[in-house]
């Protein structure tokens, strides 16, 4: 066994040269942050899973000079998901998860 230096969701390396000394080969964990986005009451409902941790709901009027700013109420913790809730706009409005 070698070690592996390694933090969660983030590039992996094993020691310089690779365990054979064949070239070092890496993995890369990827997290797929899913937000989910339904009408209940009359209001946009935004959800994603709370073992996310470390995202941020990021809301955009206009794709074409796209200008993200996180929203700014805080999630709800309903079981295991993070929710949000926000009265619709008059226009368009598009949201996303950072990290």
């Amino acid at each position: 066994m070698f070690d592996v230096f390694c933090a969660q969701n983030v590039l992996c390396a094993p020691p310089a040269g690779g365990v054979l000394g064949e070239g070092t080969v890496f993995r890369i964990d990827l997290v797929s942050a899913q937000l989910d986005i339904s009408v209940a009451g009359g209001y946009v409902v935004l959800a994603w899973p709370t073992n996310l941790t470390g995202f941020v709901l990021q809301s955009n009027a206009n794709l074409s000079a796209p200008s993200w700013g996180a929203v700014s109420t805080q999630p709800a913790i309903f079981g295991d998901q993070n929710v949000v809730s926000n009265a619709p706009a008059s226009g368009a409005v598009f949201y996303r998860l950072v990290k």
